[in-house]
């Protein structure tokens, strides 16, 4: 009840600058980061949950060239930053240094492996099985799938662990993996026709669906496609809204206790995917899921 009194108060007073949040992103170019749909989308949920909470959100470019970790702490500390949302990084950077113990910190996404700070995300872990159960849903019943390592490992391996969980559904039959990364192969267009695949469900692998098209598949009339990256597709859609407004929540929750730095315990708030079925799929024959048995396995 303090705590709502306290939030109640904040929001009836102007914002000062001791109340700025940094969205803190690490671009190659300052203004390279709003070219992302999904990341103009995520700052636009930060920045509407930190205006309801009290607070004013500034991007940050934290990969300035005449910026090093120390002197960023103290540019942050002089704009008057309580807090930091961490924007997704791009490719070949995990790792941050900086200053942690005078601020509040949530990321947005799994990108950061160092340090393990308080996050929100997408729960990956469902998506390619919601994916498959909506194909199977249309009638597809010789679903692929293609798996790029990098994209992998930006959630946190979820995909690849999903495929595991698959192996607990009590229908059949389970997608196959694509064993290869190169869809312009010929070798790709022989293990998809003999395989006779009917849906492929793609996870940022290169080349897609150029493979497929290039392959002699219209799509969706000879293939229904999913990509979970892009929405211009079928897709499991992100919230990229929500993830935006949740990570600001978690900072919030740190100021309210007075808690500044790298966390001990670490939370994770994972939001559901939605399945989008675009218009790159289709219903096909209606066809039955048949329960599985020992020799499926």
């Amino acid at each position: 009840m303090v705590t709502a009194l306290m939030e109640d108060r904040r929001r009836a007073r102007p914002t000062s600058p001791a109340s700025n949040l940094a969205f803190l992103h690490y671009y190659p170019r300052e203004e390279q980061w709003k070219k992302s749909k999904a990341n103009r989308i995520l700052f636009a949920g930060a920045e509407a949950q930190a205006a309801q909470l009290g607070y004013n959100l500034l991007p940050i470019w934290g990969a300035s060239p005449n910026v090093n970790p120390k002197r960023l702490s103290t540019i942050l500390r002089a704009k008057g930053m309580s807090g930091i949302v961490l924007a997704p990084l791009p490719n070949r950077i995990r790792r941050l240094e900086l200053d942690w113990s005078n601020f509040a910190v949530a990321a947005m996404g799994f990108t950061l492996d160092s340090p393990r700070v308080h996050r929100a995300g997408t729960f990956q872990y469902h998506s390619i099985p919601l994916a498959v159960r909506e194909l199977h849903a249309l009638g597809y019943q010789r679903i692929a799938i293609g798996i790029f390592p990098g994209a992998d490992a930006r959630v946190d391996h979820a995909w690849e662990a999903s495929l595991a969980l698959l192996g607990e559904e009590d229908y059949a039959p389970l997608p196959l993996r694509m064993p290869f990364e190169d869809p312009s192969s010929q070798k790709f267009k022989t293990w998809i026709k003999r395989h006779r695949i009917d849906a492929f469900i793609n996870a940022d692998l290169p080349g897609m669906p150029k493979g497929l098209i290039d392959a002699g598949y219209r799509i969706p009339e000879d293939m229904g496609y999913v990509s979970l990256l892009s929405d211009e597709f079928a897709t499991v859609r992100r919230d990229w809204r929500g993830i935006g407004a949740e990570a600001v929540t978690l900072v919030h929750i740190q100021l309210m206790r007075n808690e500044r730095g790298v966390p001990e315990r670490p939370k994770t708030v994972l939001i559901e995917g939605e399945w989008s079925p675009g218009t790159s799929v289709r219903s096909q024959t209606p066809q039955h899921p048949r329960p599985r048995t020992k020799a499926c396995q």
